[in-house]
């Protein structure tokens, strides 16, 4: 996750087994994992899936977020050519449940 002030947290596959893959036994700042301005991320096998406020405006607002994620990401080892969803929130944007490009397009 990464809180709209710039703070992140990531964990690994490991922390999530360890964790049951539920945020609370996994995650050490949940009040930033609730606040609806932190940007959120599920890794998959072929995409990275996001939610939150940062993707409610992914071309705006969200920048910033966006691409401290992907820049992080690909720190971590996660391909470059990744696709990034917008989760399904039922937001009733045009970004719902939609592709915003992949970690190389908004890396910086």
């Amino acid at each position: 996750m990464v809180t709209k002030d710039g703070k992140s947290e990531h964990y690994t596959r490991q922390e999530g087994d360890a964790g049951f893959w539920h945020h609370s036994y996994i995650m050490k700042n949940h009040d930033a994992y609730y606040d609806d301005s932190t940007l959120r991320y599920l890794r998959r096998d072929n995409e990275i899936e996001m939610c939150g406020g940062a993707v409610l405006d992914p071309y705006g607002k969200g920048v910033p977020q966006i691409e401290q994620l992907a820049s992080e990401l690909l720190a971590r080892g996660v391909p470059d050519d990744m696709p990034i969803r917008v989760a399904v929130m039922h937001s009733f944007t045009e970004y719902d449940n939609s592709m915003i490009g992949t970690l190389r397009d908004w890396a910086h």
